[in-house]
């Protein structure tokens, strides 16, 4: 097995001799023209396109990909390993004459043609690079510590209430609505005995003219309509199918509405309080747009250096942006008004008064959305179950009870 060649470190060489090879690249002695302006232009195009990609990341939903390109200019193009960085720094202690082209080495002499059209590039974009590389490192901690995930979790979920059609007259009908159910089922049963006028009507028209079970079977099903004629006059009748045995169930679109701010709801009270973040995102853009991006706009005199200057400053605006409408919203679902779709997240007034009967149970709902997210499907589950015993508790257990 000695005659086995091992590969293992073959890896290793290949990645040191690439790197070895970048950074000869990016010496002065071999710097041209043609490269730089290429390598420029493609920053330039990176950068903007990131900068694109973070302003309809929400919009687009396209958070993976986002990050992915994120990180990939972060850590390749504006980090210490970037061009633009590593150019600056390779060469700016290996030129004693700095960026003063009239103030040459005492070498200068001696270099070959293209090593001298080397040294002239350096010369000619280092003093631009020194202030774009500055911007670049700002620009590379700020995107490291940027919670993108977090903002766009934040800012979908406040898209999809919104494209849901879920509004404020939504959350007062469901306020309202359950008002009404814990209104309907805790009735007096002497005040509710009124609403049986057809039913009572029908006994005395037949009573004594028919045998006591047909009485008692038309009976029962004029308090069956006198209960759902009343009932008809209830906010909560809107959401509820009625069927013929009295037995009631919440209407599929509203079942399905419900579910899903449930959901959404549920998803919201799970994000992290990201606020302090965000807003520590937004000082440290305006700091870099104030220090070392101003500085770039000041100094920089290369046509493709200026552009990459603009390229930074539309990036860093489109951040501070992203920043801005993250903590925004978060701060709106935290300390909800009465506008939608951050009311969701408030809890509803009739929570302060209703009162529970039969399989309506008010301690089983979530009070606080921010505690887990709303338990409307539940609640409106309850509730047709409720008012389901209510109206035959009224249709057999009340009235002309010795017909039975």
């Amino acid at each position: 097995m000695a005659n086995v060649l091992d590969f293992s470190n073959d890896t290793e060489f290949v990645l040191a001799e690439q790197a070895e090879q970048t950074r000869q690249a990016r010496q002065w002695e071999n710097l041209d023209e043609k490269t730089a302006t290429e390598e420029l232009r493609a920053l330039n195009t990176r950068v903007t396109q990131l900068a694109y990609d973070i302003r309809n990341m929400v919009q687009d939903n396209k958070y993976e990909e986002t990050d992915e390109n994120c990180q990939s200019v972060y850590n390749y193009e504006l980090s210490a390993a970037g061009w633009v960085c590593s150019v600056y720094n390779y060469n700016i202690s290996r030129m004693p004459g700095g960026w003063d082209t009239m103030s040459k080495p005492s070498f200068y002499s001696s270099l070959s043609a293209e090593e001298a059209k080397g040294y002239n590039t350096a010369v000619k974009y280092l003093k631009d690079l020194g202030y774009l590389s500055s911007a670049s490192l700002d620009l590379f901690h700020l995107l490291m510590k940027l919670p993108l995930l977090e903002g766009f979790r934040i800012q979908k979920l406040k898209s999809n209430f919104d494209e849901a059609g879920f509004d404020e007259e939504l959350y007062r009908r469901i306020n309202n609505e359950t008002k009404a159910v814990s209104n309907q089922i805790n009735r007096n049963w002497e005040s509710i005995e009124r609403i049986a006028q057809s039913a009572e009507q029908f006994y005395k028209n037949n009573a004594g003219g028919m045998s006591r079970e047909a009485l008692n079977r038309g009976y029962r099903q004029a308090r069956m309509k006198d209960y759902l004629a009343d009932l008809a006059s209830s906010p909560i009748y809107d959401s509820l199918d009625p069927r013929s045995d009295g037995t009631f169930t919440v209407k599929a679109a509203m079942l399905a509405k419900l579910s899903v701010i449930d959901k959404y709801t549920a998803k919201v009270s799970q994000t992290d309080d990201v606020k302090s973040r965000f807003e520590e995102t937004i000082k440290k853009c305006k700091e870099i747009s104030a220090g070392s991006l101003a500085s770039c706009f000041k100094f920089c005199a290369d046509p493709d250096c200026k552009n990459v200057a603009a390229a930074f400053e539309t990036l860093l605006n489109e951040v501070q942006k992203f920043a801005e409408m993250s903590v925004d919203t978060y701060t709106a679902f935290r300390d909800p008004g009465s506008d939608a779709p951050y009311c969701f997240m408030k809890k509803l007034e009739a929570f302060g008064s209703i009162q529970g009967n039969y399989t309506f149970n008010p301690n089983t709902f979530t009070y606080d959305p921010w505690s887990g997210g709303t338990s409307f499907k539940e609640m409106y589950d309850q509730a047709a179950k409720a008012i389901s015993q209510h109206c035959r508790d009224f249709v057999y257990n009340h009235g002309h009870t010795n017909l039975l």
